[in-house]
Parts: C-alpha cells; structure tokens; sequence
C-alpha cells in the first residue's frame, strides 16, 4: 500500500477505467497534489470519521465516459473543461469526490 498521509492511500486515488496508466496507484502516488492531501487529512481529523475516496484521478477517457452516461448525446455541453480530476499542467490532480458518515452541511463548513 502506497500511503499518501495517515488515512489515505494512493489506491484510493487511482482512475476507475483500469487500463490507463492512472489505474495504478504507483503512478497515481506523484500525481496527487500534496495539499489535497493535507486538506482531507485535516477534514478526516477535523470531523474525526473517515473519509471515503469515491473517485480521484481520472484519465480523459474516464472523464468522457462520465458525461456521456449522465447526459447521453448532450454530455459535451455539460463536460468540464478543465476538471481538477483531471492531471492538470503542473502534473497533478486536485480534486476528489468523497463520502463519509457525517452530516453533510458541516463537511462542508470544515472544508471551506
């Protein structure tokens, strides 16, 4: 296990498509910025439950995919430009979406 901090690790970040080269997490372990990282590591400890990593990098196939099964033949009007899961011009991702046990409203307070 790669770990990126205390709570998370580099598998938790890697891109859900399993073929692209983000699929693995020694790859994903430089691509995640470190101050992502430190601020989930502040939420976790800030709400003190754990944080679930639901998806973190992804290739632009993934990113693509997303969109065309939420929004079928109109996914390009809705897609991001410049995602954050995305690997972005300084080499890192900077995004993630999370879940956890924890009332919603104050996550967001913490996170802000």
């Amino acid at each position: 296990m790669l770990k990126l901090s205390l709570h998370f690790n580099a598998e938790e970040f890697v891109c859900h498509c399993g073929q692209c080269d983000l699929s693995k997490p020694e790859i994903v372990f430089d691509k995640i910025n470190p101050v992502l990282i430190e601020k989930l590591e502040a939420l976790r400890w800030e709400i003190g439950v754990p944080l679930h990593i639901n998806s973190g990098v992804r290739c632009l196939e993934k990113q693509v995919n997303i969109y065309k099964e939420r929004y079928g033949n109109e996914w390009e009007n809705f897609i991001p430009k410049n995602s954050f899961h995305l690997i972005q011009l300084d080499g890192y991702s900077l995004a993630c979406d999370i879940q956890c046990e924890y009332d919603l409203f104050k996550v967001i307070l913490y996170a802000a």
